[in-house]
Parts: C-alpha cells; sequence; structure tokens
C-alpha cells in the first residue's frame, strides 16, 4: 500500500519519460528535470509518451517503491481532451 501523509507532495512530470526506466533512472529524473530529492518521501509520476502508461516513483529511507500502471482505452481518450 502507497502512503503519501500530508507532510508529503506528489510531483508530475510534464515531459515524456522512457517507460523502460527502472527505480535509480526515474530518480535521476526527479534530480535532473524536477531539480527535487528523491529520497524525501515525496511521490512522483511519470508519463510514457503515448499517456498509456504511468509509473510513481516514491522513496523513503526504508527503501523505494515503483508502481506502474497500464491505462484503459477510455481514460486515455478522457485525458487527450
Amino acid at each position: 500500500m502507497l502512503n503519501i501523509n500530508q507532510d508529503s507532495s506528489v510531483y508530475i512530470c510534464t515531459q515524456a519519460v522512457d517507460m523502460r526506466k527502472a527505480i535509480n533512472g526515474l530518480s535521476i529524473l526527479v534530480v535532473e528535470l524536477l531539480e527535487s530529492n528523491p529520497s524525501s518521501g515525496d511521490a512522483y509520476i511519470f508519463w510514457n509518451k503515448q499517456k498509456n502508461q504511468i509509473k510513481l516513483l516514491k522513496k523513503s529511507p526504508g527503501g523505494s517503491i515503483m508502481y506502474r500502471k497500464v491505462m484503459w482505452p477510455l481514460l486515455m481518450v478522457l485525458l487527450k481532451h
């Protein structure tokens, strides 16, 4: 289960991201593109170019979590408008 408390923030990367990136690759993007600290406890959301997949990255002192979700076609239509 993903816990985001009220002291944490959720950041969305507006640039398309290569979904082959794993935790380390996404962490580098957090530093370079979002100018943030990936170990801050905040959550970071990344989209692919087609906007049909997302990855969520959350790191904490206890470890890292990465979720990947493939979007439903109906949701993709709604996101394009």
